[in-house]
């Protein structure tokens, strides 16, 4: 039945831990940061779990069906694997889209990006040996 009209920033929590452990601040944004805190009713506290939905799964821009599923319902197929390509798991039903499949070259060409496949000499130091690690992997 309150509703608190304090500013409520990030460092509001940081600011609560450090009044609750007497602490010190971080800066002088974490000083003069409201404590958040003081919107809790600690008097009577309210354990009920909230009754909040469910959030659907992501749909990519232009990728069609949703890509991913939530982990609670297994990670169902979405578009990756219903066009054939390799989810990150390694198989249908997997999270997200294989970095390399068509599908998702054809997504960051089309926000702009320019994309040109890596090779393990542009990332790591050592390339060799990660080729060797990636090869034994498969």
């Amino acid at each position: 039945g309150y509703v608190s009209h304090q500013t409520i920033t990030h460092e509001s929590i940081l600011k609560l831990m450090s009044y609750r452990f007497g602490l010190g601040y971080l800066n002088m944004r974490h000083r003069y940061a409201s404590n958040i805190g003081q919107s809790f009713d600690w008097t009577n506290p309210d354990f009920d779990v909230p009754d909040l939905p469910h959030p659907s799964a992501p749909i990519p821009l232009g990728l069609g069906p949703a890509v991913t599923a939530p982990c609670s319902l297994g990670g169902a197929p979405g578009a990756a694997a219903a066009s054939g390509t390799r989810t990150r798991s390694g198989g249908p039903g997997g999270e997200g889209v294989e970095l390399n499949s068509q599908a998702m070259i054809d997504y960051v060409e089309r926000v702009g990006f320019d994309y040109k496949p890596w090779k393990p000499s542009d990332i790591f130091s050592q390339p060799d040996s990660v080729v060797k690690a990636l090869q034994g992997a498969n």
